[in-house]
């Protein structure tokens, strides 16, 4: 771990698992920013590294090439290769923004305007 109290900043570097309640993020490397001190919340955002895994414990599980996690905007957007999968379905992407505070996904294919989302639907 590394902190650089001078400007806020610092990073984690190896196997990462962030877990909040449900929630677990895995990656190789994490950068955040921290607001200024006293001020709340004390993490101001994420910037996520290589192999993005996050998990919600319900069998929903999201995989990126790297993750932007925004404490104020309560936001995350994963980007790269991005993969949903809940156990019975998979939609694949370059990008996907969650509105934490609203719960509304968008994805989305930004690499050219030839890409397309897939997605694998299953019966039950």
């Amino acid at each position: 771990m590394h902190l650089d109290r001078s400007s806020n900043k610092g990073s984690l570097s190896g196997k990462i698992n962030i877990v909040q309640g449900p929630m677990s993020l895995k990656a190789e490397k994490v950068e955040f920013n921290l607001n200024e001190e006293g001020v709340l919340p004390a993490l101001k955002n994420l910037k996520v590294l290589g192999g993005v895994r996050i998990e919600n414990g319900n069998n929903l599980s999201v995989t990126g090439k790297n993750a932007h996690y925004s404490v104020l905007e309560q936001t995350i957007v994963i980007e790269g290769d991005v993969k949903i999968d809940n156990g019975f379905s998979i939609i694949k992407g370059d990008k996907l923004i969650l509105d934490l505070v609203t719960g509304k996904a968008e994805i989305a294919d930004d690499r050219n305007t030839d890409s397309r989302i897939k997605g694998i639907f299953k019966e039950e």
